[in-house]
């Protein structure tokens, strides 16, 4: 008799396609990226970046579905190292040719006072609410992941290394056959 397994798989930030960068166009950092692009200045981003690309994601959620072992009851799907925002800001601004770096909150007042148009060329006005009030908010929630928040992060860190050792496991399984 089969039973009903129930799981919480939560996932960070699902990331652009691994294979072909893609990156859905109407997300937040699509629109920040086509904004700092129009107006020539990026925002000097800070803290820690724990992106995971869709794939990555799509297949542990795959894998834990399928997995036949013990379940727990929460996974989080989450880059397990993490990138510091400043080196990808540089690369970032390097490739769309942006030799200026400001504040946040500085990128934030020029996109909110800028008069080229939020449907063409500065989409972040649509998001701005967002963005000022929350980007940095959840930028500092990820790197307290690191410092002094530890308890409430330690059943996030559980749940990510179950998720990462439970995928490992099928895959084992799959490569034994």
């Amino acid at each position: 008799m089969e039973q009903f397994r129930a799981m919480v798989v939560r996932p960070g930030q699902i990331a652009r396609s691994r294979e072909n960068g893609y990156w859905n166009p109407v997300q937040h950092f699509a629109f920040l990226i086509k904004s700092a692009q129009s107006l020539q200045v990026f925002p000097a981003l800070q803290g820690r970046l724990q992106w995971v690309p869709v794939e990555d994601v799509a297949a542990t959620a795959v894998d834990l579905a399928l997995h036949e072992g013990i379940i727990h009851p929460v996974y989080h799907i989450d880059n397990p190292v993490g990138q510091p925002w400043e080196a990808m800001v540089q690369t970032l601004a390097s490739e769309l040719e942006i030799s200026e770096l400001i504040p946040f909150e500085d990128w934030i007042r020029k996109v909110r006072r800028s008069p080229l148009s939020m449907e063409t060329d500065n989409p972040a006005l649509r998001v701005i609410d967002f963005l000022a009030s929350n980007f940095e908010h959840v930028v500092r929630w990820i790197d307290s992941r690191h410092g002094s928040c530890e308890r409430a992060f330690d059943d996030a860190s559980d749940n990510q290394a179950r998720a990462r050792r439970s995928s490992e496991e099928l895959h084992k399984g799959v490569e034994a056959r």
